[in-house]
């Protein structure tokens, strides 16, 4: 019997080649495929009507008047607790002075008193008690002795402001007592001023005002921090959480690595923590919106999309963002048939591909035979 011959070369070549373009043409699609239902499952996700985004809109606004609350009463908390601090002093100074009325003499008697308030410090050692006579003198000021027994009548702050009078008159008003507001070096800083808010008392035996004053920026740190711990128990639906950073891209809050809070964004090594943080941050300085991005659940390691809603949050500056997993379950069916709707006539090209295929390879086995 003859041995078959070998399929001509003209038709082997054009089939090798109808069989290559069918595997790209398969690869191809699988891939745009993919594309295209992730892309879809974005925009879904990012649709201003979309349940998911409605939500993290919401957490994150609602975060947002959390913090515009914790700074409203960053004033009110640290008026409340000079008030009281001072009204101590002067139940102290009032106790001295009682016990020791005519059986001491008064400058013995003041001596008591202001050496009584020369040591008590509070406020994270930042707070101190000051006493001044009615006539600008310093009686006792614990930070800068040498200053007692000088006038300070004509000390101002950084804003032109007269410390002194502004105290005079405040406790020269209704109630014998009133709030100052000016600036003053803080602990262990000389080249500027902060914020300050200082309530006097008259002390009126001696003719003296008795107060205390504290920063009002160290006051919004602590509330600020509270704040922030807050923040960091608010759990969302799939794993989702609240991310803030401040206005200079330094991370306040990211519960999925806690180990980056306080580093810079751009000294983040690259990853999905840092696509995801980068993300949220670029989408908030532009005005704020939605965005997506892909990282690690924490509860299972599984990559997946992830999408936010980021702002930027007036009140303290910073950047809020609340950020959730997607749920690909919950993808809109109309979606999927209008993502295979794209692809139904590449499919069509492929079946052809593969039909055209499968009879000339049937051809050649008959001239083979």
């Amino acid at each position: 019997m003859a041995e078959a011959a070998a399929p001509p070369r003209k038709i082997r070549v054009p089939l090798l080649a109808l069989a290559l373009l069918a595997c790209v043409q398969a690869t191809w699609l699988i891939g745009e495929f993919g594309a295209e239902r992730s892309a879809s499952l974005q925009r879904q996700a990012l649709a201003p009507g979309n349940e998911l985004t409605t939500l993290l809109r919401h957490e994150t606004e609602s975060a947002q008047r959390h913090l515009a609350i914790v700074q409203s009463q960053a004033e009110v908390v640290l008026k409340e607790r000079v008030r009281q601090r001072v009204d101590e002093a002067v139940a102290i100074a009032q106790a001295i002075h009682d016990q020791a009325a005519g059986t001491v003499p008064q400058a013995a008697i003041k001596a008591l008193v202001r050496e009584a308030l020369r040591s008590p410090r509070f406020f994270s050692g930042r707070g101190y008690y000051f006493i001044d006579d009615t006539d600008g003198n310093c009686i006792l000021l614990p930070t800068v002795p040498r200053l007692e027994g000088t006038s300070l009548m004509n000390n101002r702050d950084d804003a032109g402001r007269y410390i002194m009078r502004e105290l005079i008159r405040a406790v020269s008003g209704p109630g014998d007592a009133g709030y100052v507001r000016y600036s003053w070096y803080p602990p262990n800083v000389t080249d500027r001023m902060d914020d300050k808010i200082a309530y006097a008392r008259q002390f009126k035996p001696f003719g003296w005002l008795i107060g205390t004053g504290d920063y009002v920026s160290a006051v919004e740190a602590g509330l600020k921090a509270d704040a922030l711990e807050r923040l960091r128990a608010v759990r969302l639906a799939r794993g989702g959480h609240l991310v803030v950073l401040d206005h200079n891209g330094v991370i306040k809050l990211f519960p999925d690595a806690p180990n980056l809070e306080g580093t810079r964004l751009e000294n983040l090594t690259d990853g999905p923590e840092a696509i995801a943080l980068r993300a949220v941050h670029a989408i908030a300085v532009t005005g704020g919106g939605g965005t997506s991005f892909t990282m690690a659940v924490s509860d299972t390691g599984r990559q997946q999309t992830w999408f936010a809603w980021a702002q930027s949050e007036p009140t303290f500056n910073w950047v809020v963002a609340a950020m959730a997993a997607s749920d690909e379950s919950e993808a809109d069916e109309s979606g999927l048939w209008r993502s295979l709707g794209r692809f139904v006539l590449p499919m069509v090209m492929l079946v052809t591909v593969v039909w055209i295929i499968t009879i000339l390879s049937g051809r050649q086995r008959e001239n083979q035979t």
